[in-house]
């Protein structure tokens, strides 16, 4: 396993330079990894990487996303009050860590906050799809 989810991770190398405090491919791996370990941040991976260059998402309505999936419902019929654990989740912990990791960008300048891809996103996904692939292949 560690070969399809360090090819996943190969392209967050490129992020940190060639100083000397470049960190090493191990705690690349143990940053990537302790990402996508929670799902809640998987999720947010991957809605993220749906949107188009330039686009943004309101934190608001990637809390609702994520709480329709999470409750098999339809984002159209699910009242608010549903999400508001999810947000909280979200601002108090989830996007902070995917956003030191490079994986998508914060942007707290408009009224609501927004997030859009960061730099390392296609890294992340790519770990992600690795990660899926070997599951689907039923390797232990």
């Amino acid at each position: 396993m560690i070969g399809a989810v360090s090819s996943g991770v190969s392209g967050l190398s490129d992020l940190f330079g060639d100083d000397e405090e470049q960190p090493s491919a191990e705690t690349e791996l143990a940053t990537a990894l302790e990402v996508v370990r929670n799902r809640r941040r998987r999720l947010v991976l991957r809605l993220v990487a749906d949107l188009d260059v330039g686009e943004s998402m309101r934190v608001r309505d990637l809390a609702h996303e994520i709480a329709a999936i999470e409750q098999d419902d339809d984002p159209a019929a699910m009242p608010w009050s549903e999400s508001k654990s999810v947000y909280v989740a979200l601002t108090q912990n989830h996007l902070d860590k995917i956003a030191a990791a490079d994986a998508l960008e914060i942007d707290d300048s408009k009224r609501d906050d927004h997030v859009l891809p960061g730099p390392a996103l296609d890294a992340f996904e790519a770990l992600l799809d690795d990660a899926a692939d070997y599951f689907e292949r039923g390797e232990p």
